[in-house]
């Protein structure tokens, strides 16, 4: 008879085999996975909220910089992850315990699920690279090289807009089904 890890045990009966990570952090895992869905929703409204009111403060006029653009491009990319992930904390871990295998696992939503593993693969992506560049831009306001002065600039972060805008169009659509 086969276990829920694939074994089965040596005289066909269910042997328990601990699991790899051991029996503490499944013991954790049954134990936190009745809350993560509550925590993950107020997380999400949260730094939903904080983004917007950064997104409200960086774009005005007087704020505009080349730092805060990255600061702004960053707000984005997190809030529209917290966004997207609503519905799928709501489906996984807030949706009764009654409620239709067949319907919790329609087609419908293995392609939800599909667009959600793509969508915050690549606007985590891009929130780990502007903050990549927001290190690189502390550093060369730290050090003054001439080197850094000519690659940051106003203009080459324009130009640098506009080429991300066009690789992130081409992998939105090259993962597109």
């Amino acid at each position: 008879m086969e276990n829920g890890n694939g074994t089965s045990g040596a005289d066909g009966g269910a042997a328990h085999i601990s699991p790899y990570c051991g029996d503490m952090l499944v013991d954790l895992h049954d134990v936190y996975v009745h809350y993560h869905g509550y925590a993950s929703l107020l997380v999400c409204a949260f730094g939903s909220v904080a983004n917007v009111l950064n997104i409200a403060v960086l774009t005005r006029k007087e704020m505009v910089s080349p730092t805060n653009a990255i600061l702004t491009g960053l707000a984005v990319a997190d809030l529209l992850v917290m966004v997207e992930y609503v519905p799928f904390a709501y489906h996984m871990y807030l949706r009764p315990t009654n409620y239709p295998r067949a319907d919790r696992f329609s087609y419908n939503w293995s392609l939800f699920v599909l667009l959600h593993s793509d969508f915050s693969q690549a606007f985590h992506t891009i929130s780990i690279w502007l903050t990549v560049t927001l290190a690189v831009w502390s550093l060369s306001s730290f050090q003054k090289n001439q080197f850094f002065y000519m690659v940051v600039t106003q203009k080459r972060i324009t130009v640098n807009t506009r080429n991300f805008q066009k690789i992130a169009q081409f992998f939105l659509l090259a993962f597109e089904v």
